[in-house]
């Protein structure tokens, strides 16, 4: 089945690059059937971060159940976040993970890729997060993940009021935006 060796990767689509859980059978984006041999996302090893991306969660897993696993490797985590749909707000099967240091990040992977959440069926997947992820998912720390210039960069703002690639809107913490919100 789907649920074990390379088949379990999330997948990128042909038609928009779009990325899709290993579940999708048609990309959610542009509606396009997964390939038979479709491209996979994998660890991307050559640019570790401290902020970690968790996949493979099922609708009923808590964030509690979470946070036990990952804290039972490495107690020191900064901030997670189980990302949720903006209208419903139900899980949206993944979330993003901080922890203090990128080796701290990497014992996490390593002792957690592949495990079962109290009451799952299948296993969670753990990845380092994309730059783009970073941005959308967890607080960047400044030293460790080098967002500086482009939260400088002119139109940062726009971009980061405008909904992410994964169709979820960061909450809004700069600030020239907090004074306009009231």
């Amino acid at each position: 089945g789907d649920a074990s060796g390379p088949a379990a990767l999330d997948w990128i689509c042909d038609m928009c690059s779009a990325v899709n859980f290993a579940r999708r059978l048609e990309c959610y984006h542009c509606y396009t059937a997964r390939p038979a041999n479709p491209r996979r996302v994998t660890a991307d090893l050559n640019e570790p971060s401290s902020i970690l991306k968790v996949s493979g969660l099922e609708p009923h897993a808590s964030e509690e159940a979470l946070y036990e696993l990952l804290a039972a490797v490495v107690p020191n985590i900064v901030d997670m976040r189980v990302i949720k749909d903006k209208y419903t707000g139900a899980p949206r099967g993944f979330a993003f993970v901080e922890l203090a240091s990128i080796p701290e990040a990497g014992q996490v992977m390593l002792a957690c890729n592949g495990k079962l959440l109290q009451g799952q069926r299948t296993p969670i997947r753990i990845c380092y997060a994309k730059a783009k992820d970073r941005l959308l998912g967890a607080s960047a720390v400044p030293g460790e993940v080098d967002n500086t210039a482009a939260a400088a960069a002119p139109g940062a703002a726009a971009a980061a009021a405008a909904p992410g690639p994964l169709g979820w809107k960061p909450k809004e913490f700069d600030v020239a935006v907090q004074g306009s919100s009231g």
